[in-house]
């Protein structure tokens, strides 16, 4: 049996690529490293000649789609499982393709949605590989002005290919992919196909190997991350859950679809901007001024956050496009076993990427807690309030009775102090117009649920007396979006 370890370029270009396409031809063994004259892949492409090319042959297992064909109800079907809503599934399924076989390993397919959106893609088929079947996949995202890029870097098992499809791609297979990339994904790509990055071992050679690189730039209104089109893929949902409740399931993000986290990460973070930009915590406070680059830093960490789960979302629609069944697979099946895998990663370990992502972006910047107030005193007071900080002045208001309503003004001891004293004015027949100070404790850690202990002078207007009151009341942290 002939063992192989081949690698693929996946790529989704901008539509001049195609033009820009130029037969590879294969290297010689005497410009090769030693290393690589030892993979039996390169050994085979370098011996073979580019005189062998079949691929504009009809009969060839890869040959060209020149007739547009329609995506249909497997493309819709992906895009529904993604959460996405009927008018999304039927602009998927009315998308048309054509491909294009450029040489023995080279493919390019374009799609056109009714929209005005556009993508292409672009499969290179090469001979390095540092990734094998199994192998989590490596995702990078860039946004331009002309659209969304999408690079994903994976291995599947070379058995996945059938062999008169792997004899036509080994006609001057190339050891490495000729890559028109966008230029902040091209290092990224490179490090998973380059021979210095750690290739597989002599040893190991016996396993055939599949290396894929995929790359999606696609175009026009359902990409456009601004625009009012893009926001039917990421908009809210009847019953969103925060990102709080979505990760907090036992299952995981297992139990939901791409649009429900991206839509709750998309909202978590926009949080967690809005606390770095406006920041209540003190520590964060602190740091912005020991360090005056601190907070631009943070800003566009996050901003790049947002685009790139807004990216993912994009790329997550235009797979569907090449999913299993589709007008187009049926029409040149040998793209089955390529497309299929970065179908499953979209639904899968996208939604792990952008769990990595909002998990990053939480450890980036102190938390900025809410606090709901709720208590009650010795007597007939009830306390509420929202408090953004338990270490600045804050105020909270205390209702007794349908007649008396007093506002509680609180003063911190100090910077981090878990004490302090307070005012209050009253309003009401019973009860004096101002009164304190009196003093204050919390107990409880930070940022969970605390408690504050309250010690208040007080006096009625008649019948004239006084006394203390102790009240404790509850300081809950707001559930987190």
């Amino acid at each position: 049996m002939r063992t192989v370890t081949v690698a693929l370029v996946f790529i989704v270009a901008s539509f001049l690529f195609v033009a820009g396409c130029t037969r590879s031809t294969a290297p010689s063994a005497s410009t090769l490293p030693t290393s690589e004259t030892n993979n039996p892949a390169v050994r085979t492409a370098t011996a073979r000649s580019p005189a062998g090319d079949r691929s504009h042959d009809a009969a060839s297992p890869a040959h060209a789609v020149t007739t547009p064909v329609a995506a249909g109800d497997a493309s819709a079907g992906v895009v529904r499982s993604l959460g996405f809503d009927d008018d999304l599934a039927t602009l998927a399924a009315s998308a048309t393709s054509t491909l294009t076989v450029v040489d023995n390993h080279t493919f390019v397919v374009h799609h056109a949605l009714a929209d005005g959106s556009s993508a292409t893609t672009a499969i290179h088929l090469f001979s390095d590989t540092r990734m094998r079947p199994g192998d989590r996949a490596v995702a990078a995202l860039q946004r331009t002005d002309d659209g969304v890029y999408f690079t994903l870097t994976y291995a599947i098992d070379a058995a996945s290919l059938p062999p008169a499809l792997l004899d036509q791609v080994l006609d001057g297979l190339p050891p490495t992919p000729e890559m028109t990339l966008a230029p902040g994904l091209r290092r990224r790509a490179a490090a998973m196909v380059s021979p210095d990055a750690g290739r597989i071992s002599d040893g190991e050679q016996g396993t055939s190997t599949l290396g894929v690189v995929m790359e999606s730039a696609a175009t026009g209104k359902i990409v456009d991350t601004g625009g009012e089109a893009f926001s039917r893929l990421v908009g809210e949902k009847a019953g969103q859950p925060t990102w709080a409740a979505l990760t907090s399931v036992k299952a995981g993000l297992d139990a939901w679809d791409l649009k429900t986290v991206a839509t709750a990460a998309l909202k978590r973070v926009a949080a967690i901007r809005e606390c770095a930009e406006h920041p209540t915590n003190p520590l964060a406070q602190k740091e912005y001024r020991e360090n005056p680059d601190a907070q631009a830093r943070y800003l566009q960490i996050l901003d790049r956050t947002t685009a790139d789960i807004k990216s993912m979302t994009a790329a997550g629609f235009t797979s569907s496009l090449l999913a299993t069944g589709s007008g187009l697979i049926k029409s040149a099946p040998f793209l089955a076993p390529i497309a299929g895998v970065a179908n499953d990663y979209v639904a899968t370990t996208a939604k792990d990427l952008i769990a990595d992502w909002v998990n990053k972006a939480e450890q980036l910047v102190d938390e900025c807690v809410v606090y709901i107030v709720t208590g009650h005193s010795d007597v007939d007071d009830v306390y509420s309030g929202r408090v953004t900080s338990i270490h600045q002045p804050f105020t909270i208001e205390d209702q007794a009775g349908p007649t008396e309503h007093t506002t509680f003004k609180f003063q911190p001891d100090g910077d981090l102090a878990m004490t302090g004293t307070f005012t209050y004015h009253g309003e009401g027949e019973q009860i004096e117009n101002d009164g304190g100070p009196g003093t204050y404790r919390f107990s409880g850690v930070e940022p969970g649920v605390l408690t504050l202990h309250l010690t208040t002078p007080a006096c009625r207007v008649w019948p004239q007396w006084c006394w203390v009151d102790h009240s404790v009341i509850t300081f809950t942290p707001e559930e987190r979006h």
